[in-house]
């Protein structure tokens, strides 16, 4: 799931920005669960994860309701917290050195360096933070067409507007039968946050681009066309989201639907 430069504040403070999510079971053991947050777009080569930020990951078990037509998430979560040093110094290639931690739901804290291959390791818990390659393909231009013109404008060979470009990446993989309850379906939603006694959230990633694709693009939508809504969007609760948010997301990709059927006509 995607969601690069989705709002103010994001734009503002880039190491904040959630650019990708990714949940999968582990290939090679199916009892332990992958989880990456990726932050950071357009990271340069000294770029390190902020001091002053928790990059939180959520977990839920999720069931298959008893008619098999939805499903339902438990009420029980569990939190992964990755904080991060001050860097000191730089290595004999002259990259910073940074020290992070996750402390899982259990209250245990696992250390690791940035960039270490290795990770850290805890019970349950294998944890690496460090600089990848941006996974997400965006051919902007022609994303940007598409919003102007209202026809799909995208072509049979398209350019990544990403290629070449790095991200910070944190990678869980627990063994969830240890530190989670129920499974092995789950529900996982990843936060930014400001360190302190009362952190404030800052970005969250739940659904793929909803706030730059479904929330981003203001001409579809007569009321709030001076309305910057995509941080309103990220300061609501992902497992408990308001009644008000729920109405207005669902409109807004009913909106961008009713676009997106009728641009594939004309082609």
């Amino acid at each position: 799931m995607s969601d690069h430069i989705s709002g103010p504040r994001a734009i503002a403070d880039p190491v904040t920005d959630i650019t990708d999510v990714f949940a999968f079971p582990c290939p090679e053991s199916p009892e332990h669960l992958v989880l990456i947050m990726n932050v950071f777009p357009y990271a340069g080569p000294s770029a390190v994860f902020s001091d002053a930020v928790i990059y939180r990951l959520r977990v839920r078990s999720v069931s298959i309701t008893s008619n098999r037509r939805a499903f339902a998430v438990g009420a029980d979560e569990f939190t992964f917290d990755c904080t991060f040093d001050v860097p000191k110094g730089a290595d004999s290639e002259g990259q910073p050195v940074q020290d992070g931690r996750c402390t899982m739901p259990n209250g245990v804290t696992v250390p690791f360096r940035v960039n270490d291959e290795n990770g850290g390791n805890g019970e349950g818990l294998h944890v690496f933070a460090g600089q990848r390659s941006d996974p997400f393909f965006l051919d902007g231009p022609m994303a940007a067409q598409t919003l102007a013109t209202r026809q799909l404008a995208f072509k049979q060979v398209g350019a990544d507007r990403l290629y070449g470009k790095n991200v910070l990446g944190i990678v869980l993989r627990i063994e969830w039968a240890t530190l989670l309850k129920g499974g092995p379906m789950f529900a996982v939603v990843c936060e930014t946050l400001t360190t302190g006694k009362r952190p404030i959230r800052l970005e969250r990633v739940g659904r793929p681009e909803i706030k730059n694709i479904t929330l981003g693009a203001k001409i579809f939508d007569p009321v709030n066309r001076d309305l910057e809504i995509r941080d309103l969007y990220n300061n609501e609760d992902a497992f408990n989201l308001s009644r008000a948010l729920r109405w207005s997301v669902s409109r807004a990709a009913e909106r961008q639907s009713r676009f997106l059927r009728r641009s594939r006509r004309k082609n």
